[in-house]
């Protein structure tokens, strides 16, 4: 009678050993999933954050690109502005010194006349 009660106080034993470290095992991954997690969420805002960055230094990427472009074209206008202005110069002086030539050449047909 004592043995068989002995056994199953040893059974009662082993099963709440077995109970406490089916428990202790339980908890363990609990909170190694609680890191994970947080963990994730750590690097969840960490991409956000980059992400975030990213997009506004792409933003004033394209702000700086469209602000070279226009002052580009503003230059550009510039110059054409200024080579037309001197073709125009250019075209009137000789003109100037055509209409002259011709009055000569009428005052040497006169002369000769």
């Amino acid at each position: 009678l004592q043995s068989a009660a002995q056994q199953r106080a040893d059974r009662m034993d082993l099963l709440v050993a077995a109970e406490a470290e089916q428990r202790e095992r339980a908890e363990r991954q609990e909170r190694s999933a609680a890191r994970t997690a947080m963990e994730r969420d750590k690097l969840v805002q960490q991409v956000q954050f980059f992400a975030a960055e990213l997009e506004g230094v792409r933003k004033r990427a394209a702000e700086e690109l469209a602000a070279g472009e226009e002052a580009a074209r503003r230059q550009l206008e510039r110059e054409r502005a200024d080579s037309e202005a001197r073709v125009k110069e250019v075209r009137e002086r000789l003109l100037a010194e055509k209409k002259e030539r011709e009055q000569e050449l009428w005052q040497l047909k006169a002369e000769r006349e």
